[in-house]
């Protein structure tokens, strides 16, 4: 229990079924001043139970770093914030650390946070797990699976979200939002994340954001992240309310769910810039999009790829990209198949030529590398370019016209001219017409040279007939 000012080391350490009826079963930490630090690292924290901040509690100017750390089956059953961590008015770093199965419940009050509880936090989370955390209520809302943040800071490094939820017990009587993240009025930057088979509730009513539910001016910027089989009611992966004004840059979003928005469900200002929404399914409206705005409120999508996304279980397929308003910023690509991966780069062949991933210089309709790969165009010159477009584009010579660039072709002289281009300028003699150079059956001993005049044997005079 740290007051006032202070500076704290924990290094391998377990802390292990703790029990506080008030808050931060293993460490709780309470400042009124700044500059204070907790240091935890290579440090295990598992069935830890308090009413708020299952495992750490801080509240004020604290810094807080957490490095390989293991949070595990912590859980709130009271107040209900933050199964693993509470903080508010703090600093929070945490690194290369795992969160698994941390919980927050209550019977009749709203648990936030399965893992973490974030409030006027300034927080950065890279190379770290969050596996199947969750939040319970019955006769209660729900909000966060993994995080809950409040009018904070949150950036993410190369973080992986995989099997959180809200559990939703509560049927029709609630809210269950923001299956792996819930943001209020907080910004960001999301990097290189992954959230795989987040959910929200088992009920088909207010449940919104199988993997996150931003509102009240959230606008986190969301670059290169992959969204997969994620499920909600309003959302599958992202729901949206009307000030909320997130931006999607290079992110995929694939095989996700739900009853209106397979991909996202917006009220707000969600903007899609270089992204691939592809196999998005939705039970009424909206494969990957359902836009419930108006006027200014309403996403704006440019340079993606919208493909495959339609009805779920509808036959035939029905395609149903986007329902209701959006704004078209121009290079979008629509298709009711998303066609093959021919590269197994888990990115439809669309989506690695509208945004230059992958090339096609012979125009027709395959990357480069899979006509090299499957033997349709050669590549004598390994630089992943056919020979075909080398050559038409003038970067190599094919002086014989035979497709090949002039410098894979045979130079048996080394002269740097293909033998065959040698041969049909006269430039060097085959008298005996086998299409090599007699230079070249010389040296290799195809034919013999005894007078070494540089003229094969069998082409010279042999008045008796002996060869020679």
């Amino acid at each position: 229990r740290c007051i006032g000012t202070f500076f704290v080391q924990v290094f391998d350490c377990e802390f292990k079924n703790n029990y506080s009826d008030t808050e931060g079963a293993a460490i709780y930490a309470d400042t009124s001043g700044s500059g204070s630090q907790i240091s935890v690292s290579n440090t295990l924290f598992f069935a830890n139970n308090s009413d708020d901040g299952g495992a750490i509690y801080t509240y004020g100017e604290v810094s807080l770093g957490l490095e390989s750390c293991t949070f595990q089956e912590n859980r709130v059953t009271g107040d209900h914030f933050g199964g693993a961590i509470y903080m508010q008015h703090g600093t929070l770093l945490v690194a290369t650390t795992q969160f698994d199965g941390n919980y927050s419940s209550s019977n009749s009050g709203s648990p936030k946070g399965g893992a973490i509880y974030l409030n006027d936090t300034d927080a950065t989370i890279s190379q770290s797990n969050f596996i199947a955390n969750y939040v319970q209520g019955i006769n209660a809302s729900e909000y966060g699976g993994a995080i809950y943040a409040s009018n904070s800071v949150l950036n993410m490094l190369s973080c992986d979200f995989d099997g959180n939820r809200t559990d939703g017990l509560n049927g029709e009587s609630a809210n269950s939002w923001g299956g792996a993240l819930h943001l209020h009025n907080t910004y960001g930057t999301i990097d290189r994340c992954n959230f795989t088979n987040n959910s929200t509730g088992n009920y088909d009513f207010r449940f919104r954001g199988g993997a996150v539910y931003l509102e009240d001016y959230s606008g986190p910027l969301f670059r290169d992240c992959t969204f997969n089989n994620n499920q909600s009611n309003e959302g599958g992966v992202f729901n949206c309310d009307s000030e909320a004004t997130p931006v999607f840059f290079n992110c995929q979003f694939s095989t996700n769910t739900a009853k209106y928005g397979g991909v996202i469900y917006s009220r707000g200002t969600p903007v899609f810039n270089s992204c691939s929404l592809a196999d998005n399914l939705a039970s009424v409206h909206g494969g990957a999009i359902k836009s419930e705005g108006s006027g200014g409120f309403i996403p704006t999508i440019s340079d993606s790829l919208l493909c495959g996304n339609g009805i779920v279980n509808s036959d035939p397929f029905v395609v149903d990209h986007i329902n209701g308003s959006w704004f078209d910023d121009g290079n979008n690509t629509f298709a009711d198949s998303c066609g093959d991966d021919c590269n197994e780069n888990n990115l439809p062949d669309l989506y690695d030529l509208l945004l230059g991933i992958s090339l096609d210089c012979n125009e027709n309709g395959i990357p480069d590398e899979c006509d090299i790969a499957d033997g349709t165009e050669s590549d004598c010159d390994a630089n992943s370019i056919p020979d075909s477009c080398d050559i038409a584009d003038g970067l190599f010579d094919d002086c014989d016209g035979n497709g090949v660039p002039d410098q894979c072709d045979e130079d048996c002289n080394g002269n740097g001219i293909p033998d065959a281009c040698d041969l049909t300028d006269g430039t060097v003699p085959d008298c005996n017409g086998n299409d090599i150079p007699d230079s070249c059956d010389i040296a290799d001993g195809t034919s013999v040279d005894c007078d070494g005049n540089g003229i094969p044997d069998e082409c010279e005079p042999d008045c008796n007939s002996n060869g020679i």
